[in-house]
């Protein structure tokens, strides 16, 4: 059975799945599912009927909330490139400071980060709230002890998006 939502062709497994009364779930990356509660109202009451029916919180795509609202919204899901969502601590620390410094400062990473959608953080290290706080040339490390300065040339306009969304200057 073709799952949409995985390979090169998913248009044509969601066609399949849509045709042939499939609902097959794509695996998501929780990072790169957008949500807008407001234009799906009716999931949480599909979810709660099926608790209702006891439909274990288990298996393909009841195991977690970003499985549940992929399977969910599977025929109006659409793909939105990688290179437009990236994960903080990989997309911005390196093993030392002066490859940070130095990758922030290609003409190509730039403009890549400049178009950037959506940026997750995930684990505790690096909380936006906290990076929106920083001092310009601050330095913070992760769990693996990598470290991050906090500037214009390592971070590029990330820095100022992720101060405007939490009103700090």
């Amino acid at each position: 059975m073709m799952i949409p939502g995985r390979g090169n062709f998913r248009a044509l497994r969601r066609l399949f799945a849509k045709n042939f009364g499939g609902r097959k779930f794509g695996r998501a990356n929780s990072s790169a599912v957008v949500f807008h509660p407001v234009y799906w109202h009716s999931v949480s009451d599909s979810f709660r009927s099926k608790i209702k029916k006891g439909v274990k919180l288990e298996g393909e795509y009841m195991v977690a909330d970003d499985r549940y609202l992929a399977w969910f919204a599977q025929q109006k899901l659409q793909v939105i490139p990688t290179s437009y969502i990236v994960k903080f601590g990989t997309e911005f620390v390196l093993p030392t400071a002066w490859m940070s410094r130095l990758k922030g400062r290609l003409p190509w990473v730039e403009k890549r980060r400049s178009r950037l959608l959506a940026i997750t953080f995930p684990g505790n290290n690096f909380e936006p709230e906290k990076l929106a706080k920083l001092r310009d040339s601050m330095s913070l490390a992760d769990h693996r002890k990598r470290p991050l300065i906090w500037d214009d040339g390592t971070i590029g306009v990330s820095k100022k998006k992720i101060q405007s969304y939490f009103e700090v200057s």
